[in-house]
C-alpha cells in the first residue's frame, strides 16, 4: 500500500503536543511564560488522541484494502514494531539521573507493564505508557473485529457497525459514572475515565471508520473537499489548544462526550491528510523526521525532564532554558534510541513479513 507522507507530519505533531504538555510546570518558572502559551502546553494532552486515530486508521487499512491476514506475521511485525524501545526504556528508566522510580514490588510492577495492563494498573513506571496498554489491546481485538465488520458487506451497514463500536466509549463512561459515581479529583477521573482500554475506543475506531472509508469504492473526496476537512480539523486543534485548560472541566458532560468530540476533531485532521488535503509542510522531511522518532521520544522525554530541570537550574536558565535543556536531551535521545534500537527491528520486522500486513 502507498504510504501517506503527511501522517508522519501529524504524528510528529501528536508527539510535540504531549512532549510540552509533561513540560508545562517548567521547573517552578511558569510565570516566565505568556499565559496562552501554558494553556496550550498543558492541553497538550490530547496529542495522545490524535495517536489513537492514527492507529485505529493505520491498523485497518490492510483489512479493507482486502489484504491477506496472517495471525503469525501481525503478532510478530507488531511485536517487532513495539516491543524493542518500550522494553529498552524500562531497562534503562532508572539509572536516567535525578529520575526516582519507588523499588517497592518493582518485580511485579514490570510484570504487568509486560504484559500492557498499565492502562487499567498504575503506570507508575513511566505515566506515558498508559497509552501502550491502550493500543496494544487494541491490536490484539482488532483482527477479532474487523473480518465481522468486513462480512456485514454493504458499506452501509459497516459503517453501522463502526458506529456503534465508536459509541461503546461514551457508553462505558456513562456506567461507570452511573455505579462509581463522576470523579472528584484529575487522578481519579485519569484512573476511571481517560486511561482503562474501554474509555479510549472512541478514537481508535474513528481511526477504523476512516480506513474503512478511504478503502470504499463508493466515497471518493475531492482534494478541495480533503482540504476543508484538514482545514478544520487545524482549526479546531487551535482551538481546543488554545482557548481554555480543558482538564480543569472533569464534570458528566465533559467526561462522557469529550474523548467523542475529540475522536471526531483529529479524524478530520486524518481523514484529511489521507484524501490528499493536508498541508504540504507536514511532508518536509524536518516535520517527518519528528513523526519518524515520535515513538522513542513518547517512550523517553518524561524522565528526562528531570535531569533537564538539573542542568537548567545550574545554568540559571528559568522557564526557557529548562524547555531548551529539555527538548536537546529528549530529542537526542530519542534520535539515538531510533537508530540504535528501533530501527534495526523495524528493518527486521520488514523482511520478515510482506508489505501491506498490519
Amino acid at each position: 500500500m502507498k504510504s501517506i507522507p503527511a501522517l508522519d507530519g501529524l504524528r510528529g505533531l501528536a508527539v510535540l503536543l504531549v512532549v510540552f504538555r509533561h513540560a508545562a510546570y517548567l521547573g517552578g518558572h511558569a510565570n516566565e511564560i505568556p499565559a496562552w502559551l501554558k494553556v496550550s502546553m498543558l492541553n497538550g494532552w490530547v496529542g495522545v488522541d490524535l495517536f489513537f486515530v492514527l492507529s485505529g486508521y493505520l491498523i485497518a487499512r490492510p483489512f479493507f484494502s482486502g489484504r491477506v491476514f496472517l495471525w503469525r506475521i501481525y503478532l510478530v511485525r507488531r511485536a517487532l514494531r513495539i516491543f524493542p524501545a518500550y522494553i529498552f526504556v524500562i531497562a534503562i528508566v532508572g539509572c536516567i539521573p535525578f529520575y526516582r522510580v519507588s523499588p517497592e514490588a518493582w518485580g511485579w510492577r514490570v510484570f504487568y507493564h509486560l504484559l500492557f495492563l498499565q492502562d487499567y494498573l498504575p503506570s507508575d513506571i513511566v505515566i506515558t505508557l498508559w497509552s501502550l496498554g491502550v493500543e496494544e489491546k487494541f491490536y490484539l481485538l482488532a483482527p477479532l473485529f474487523l473480518p465481522w465488520v468486513l462480512s456485514l458487506g454493504s458499506l452501509r451497514r459497516q459503517l453501522l457497525a463502526l458506529g456503534a463500536i465508536v459509541l461503546i466509549g461514551p457508553l462505558t463512561r456513562l456506567l461507570t459514572i452511573y455505579f462509581l459515581g463522576p470523579a472528584e479529583n484529575y487522578p481519579q477521573f485519569f484512573n476511571l475515565y481517560r486511561s482503562p482500554f474501554h474509555t479510549c475506543i472512541d478514537g481508535l475506531f474513528a481511526g477504523v471508520t476512516l480506513a474503512c472509508l478511504q478503502c470504499s469504492k463508493q466515497v471518493h473526496l475531492s482534494r478541495a473537499v480533503a482540504r476543508t476537512m484538514f482545514c478544520l480539523g487545524l482549526l479546531g486543534l487551535a482551538v481546543v489548544v488554545l482557548v481554555s485548560e480543558i482538564l480543569v472541566d472533569i464534570g458528566v458532560g465533559a467526561t462522557i462526550w469529550r474523548p467523542l468530540c475529540l475522536g471526531v476533531l483529529m479524524s478530520l485532521l486524518v481523514g484529511g491528510a489521507v484524501f490528499g488535503g493536508a498541508f504540504s509542510v507536514f511532508e518536509v522531511p524536518i516535520v517527518r523526521w519528528f513523526g519518524r522518532i515520535s515513538y522513542s521520544l513518547y517512550l523517553i522525554h518524561v524522565p528526562l525532564i528531570y535531569p533537564a530541570l538539573e542542568i537548567a537550574k545550574f545554568l540559571g536558565g528559568g522557564a526557557w532554558g529548562f524547555l531548551a535543556v529539555h527538548l536537546t536531551l529528549s530529542l537526542g535521545s530519542a534520535q539515538l534510541m531510533y537508530l540504535g534500537v528501533e530501527r534495526p527491528f523495524l528493518h527486521l520486522k520488514t523482511r520478515l513479513a510482506p508489505s501491506g500486513q498490519p
